[in-house]
C-alpha cells in the first residue's frame, strides 16, 4: 500500500511537472496589426531570399503611463513570417509572448526550423524571470513551402508551438 501511494505521487508530480512544460499552440493572428509607433524592437532571423521565407520578431509595446519603466507596462512579442510570391504573397502572424520585459537572445536554427529565445518575463509577483523560450515554426515553414507558387491568395493556418521554460 505505501508503495503504491508513493507510485501515485510520482505520477502526478510527473504530470504536473510535464504540464509546466507542455508546449502552447499559437494560431496565426488575421486580424493583428501593429502600429509602427509601438514598435521597440525588430529583429530579423532569416531574410527571405531563394525560396526562403522572411522570418522576424518584433517586440511591441502594449502601451501604458508615460511615469513608469518599461518593466511596469511589459512588451509583447510578435512572430512574423513572410514569403513574397509573383502574385500573391504569404504571411503570417503570431503573437507568441505577452508579459516581455526584453530579449536577450535569439537564434533561429534552420536545419529544425526552431527559434531559441532567452526573454525577460515580468512575472506575477512583478519580479522579472529570465526564461527559455523555443519556437518550432516546422509546421508555418512546411506549409509554406506547400502553397508556395499558388495562384490564388493564400493564408497560412500552420500553428507554432511556444514553449517556455525556467532559466537554469
Amino acid at each position: 500500500m505505501k508503495n503504491l501511494f508513493f507510485a501515485i505521487v510520482i505520477s502526478i508530480a510527473s504530470l504536473v511537472s510535464s504540464l509546466a512544460h507542455a508546449a502552447r499552440v499559437e494560431k496565426p493572428n488575421e486580424e493583428m496589426s501593429i502600429r509602427p509607433s509601438l514598435v521597440e524592437q525588430a529583429i530579423v532571423l532569416q531574410k527571405a531570399g531563394g525560396g526562403r521565407a522572411a522570418i522576424a520578431l518584433v517586440k511591441i509595446s502594449n502601451g501604458g503611463s508615460s511615469d513608469t519603466s518599461s518593466y511596469m507596462s511589459p512588451s509583447r512579442l510578435v512572430l512574423g513570417v513572410h514569403l513574397s510570391g509573383e502574385m500573391f504573397d504569404i504571411d503570417a502572424s503570431y503573437e507568441i509572448l505577452e508579459s516581455l520585459v526584453s530579449v536577450e537572445s535569439a537564434k533561429y536554427d534552420a536545419a529544425r526550423k526552431i527559434i531559441r529565445l532567452v526573454v525577460v518575463l515580468r512575472a506575477e509577483t512583478m519580479k522579472p524571470v529570465t526564461k527559455f523560450v523555443t519556437v518550432d515554426v516546422s509546421d508555418v515553414i512546411g506549409e509554406i513551402a506547400a502553397a508556395h507558387g499558388d495562384e490564388g491568395g493564400y493564408s497560412l493556418k500552420a500553428k507554432v508551438a511556444v514553449d517556455i521554460r525556467d532559466a537554469k
